[in-house]
């Protein structure tokens, strides 16, 4: 069932990850979802990108022949300005594993994995005969 602008009611398999999910790893979802960078600029997005009203990064993915990519300037929106503003800056980094320390790619893989297989046969999306998996790029 799809939501609403503004609604604060979360697509069901999205819902379904954040009720399974250590807090650490329910972050990565809403700053995907909210601002749209890869997981590997999700992992290193550090605290000074946050200026209380906007994410700016240059995206990794998009750097080609040697150039640095371009600086993108995403407004937050409510929600993640709420989570942002919200949590405790303990890392130069704002994801961090519950030690504090910078996820290792292998490790959020394998966290993503396991929370994302507990929920995956419970969901079913209208239209598809097969469960959805949840990815972030």
């Amino acid at each position: 069932m799809p939501t609403e602008p503004g609604s604060s009611r979360l697509p069901e398999p999205i819902d379904a990850f954040m009720r399974v999910a250590p807090i650490e790893l329910q972050r990565a979802p809403i700053i995907a979802l909210h601002t749209g960078p890869c997981q590997a600029d999700i992992l290193r997005l550090p605290w000074s990108a946050y200026d209380g009203s906007a994410i700016t990064l240059r995206q990794g993915k998009s750097a080609r022949g040697g150039r640095l990519a371009p600086m993108g300037h995403d407004p937050c929106t409510r929600a993640l300005r709420r989570m942002l503003d919200g949590m405790e800056r303990r890392s130069p980094l704002i994801l961090t594993t519950k030690t504090d320390r910078a996820f290792r790619k292998r490790y959020f893989a394998r966290l993503w994995e396991e929370a994302t297989e507990s929920v995956v046969g419970s969901i079913a999306l209208p239209g598809l005969d097969e469960t959805a998996a949840l990815h972030i790029q």
